[in-house]
């Protein structure tokens, strides 16, 4: 281990290998070490500006704003026509929904009106019934006493 100049020990390390595009610090003369490797502002331009390969000729040829405003305006559009589809087609589902649900709503009114005039003739029967039954029962009943 050496010394750093703070006095704690640093430890010996092999030095990383240059990578390309990556230069070292420059010093106060500003002269670059013979080992240095400069950027190509090709590289970079190529990264941040989109390209597009002409199908025919093979050419790539870069997307200025004035060449890309067109291609975007029309995938812009597009995609306005798909959303716009979407929702109309969503709206539709939701009508059909809404539909669905009202005709559910009145079907169960419906069964609920059905089962509540059933219920009210089975009642007026058994409470018939038993009247029927009672007279009879007090008729046997007055027979038998006599």
């Amino acid at each position: 281990m050496e010394e750093n100049g703070s006095g704690r020990p640093r430890p010996l390390l092999p030095r990383p290998p240059h990578l390309r595009g990556i230069t070292r610090p420059q010093g106060l003369s500003g002269a670059r070490p013979p080992d240095t490797i400069t950027v190509n502002s090709q590289r970079t331009d190529a990264v941040t500006d989109p390209q597009i390969v002409c199908p025919n000729c093979h050419t790539e040829i870069k997307l200025t704003e004035s060449l890309a405003a067109p291609l975007i305006a029309e995938t812009r559009r597009k995609f306005d026509q798909q959303l716009t589809a979407k929702e109309e087609d969503f709206g539709r589902r939701e009508a059909l929904l809404k539909q669905a649900r009202e005709e559910i709503a009145k079907a169960r009114e419906a069964v609920d009106e059905q089962v509540a005039a059933k219920l009210k003739a089975e009642r007026a029967n058994i409470a018939e019934a038993e009247a029927k039954r009672a007279r009879l029962a007090v008729a046997d009943e007055l027979s038998t006493r006599d």
